[in-house]
């Protein structure tokens, strides 16, 4: 027997997979562009450049799993409220329902992921709904639990049903909108904000994973400072 490893073929595979993944967006204006780093999505639409195969295969497994769990292959149509888009991954039982995979250990507290939380209320605020769902598939487990045999006990999945008060589901939509407000003269003017006011509090880690950190971006020595 004899094995060729077939870098042709990893290549149409990881192109495949970005196709579908990562569709380069023009004017439009979605949610996940205010979520995290303004000045990354900026530059994502000025100088388009394609993620390395590692991120590509990460978020892949994200699409692979939300098609498998929902048995559906296709997003659920965007609705745009206020020139923002949002798409659903799913809705089940009437309400929205976010689907995730991640190396995160099990043991981290859903809730305290700031951007999933905003997703989720934005969610819910167009959608005119005050419950949604989030499912985790934690493909290490929490690195550490193992079964009687002594193996690893992964994946492991978690799944919760949030209430948010409507009081919330305003702010946090005001929120989206202001970054909004932000988001679309850099459109136009091809000018960067200052990281404090680009990166959402508590993200300054997006920095470490922008591809644009080294080159485009000029608040990249800034950004890696502990």
């Amino acid at each position: 027997m004899k094995a060729i490893r077939d870098h042709e073929f990893e290549s149409y595979l990881i192109k495949t997979l970005r196709e579908k993944e990562f569709s380069d967006r023009t004017g439009e204006i979605h949610m996940s562009d205010l979520n995290y780093c303004l000045n990354r999505q900026a530059l994502r639409r000025r100088n388009p450049k394609e993620e390395p195969p590692e991120t590509i295969l990460k978020f892949g497994l994200g699409w692979a799993t939300q098609r498998w769990l929902t048995s559906s292959d296709k997003d659920i149509p965007s609705i745009v409220v206020d020139g923002i888009y949002v798409t659903l991954d799913a809705e089940f039982g009437g309400v929205p329902w976010e689907l995730k995979a991640t190396y995160e250990s099990s043991n981290k507290n859903i809730l305290d992921s700031a951007p999933y939380m905003r997703q989720l209320m934005a969610q819910c605020y167009v959608k005119s709904v005050v419950n949604a769902r989030i499912s985790r598939l934690e493909l290490m487990g929490d690195y550490k639990t193992r079964n009687l045999d002594g193996h690893p006990v992964r994946p492991t999945l978690t799944a919760l049903f949030i209430v948010f008060d409507e009081q919330e589901l305003v702010d946090n939509w005001r929120w989206f909108v202001e970054r909004r407000k932000l988001f679309a003269p850099m459109l136009e003017n091809h000018e960067l904000l200052a990281p404090s006011i680009a990166i959402p509090a508590g993200q300054e880690w997006e920095c470490g994973y922008c591809i644009y950190k080294d080159a485009e971006c000029p608040y990249a020595v800034v950004k890696q400072k502990k």
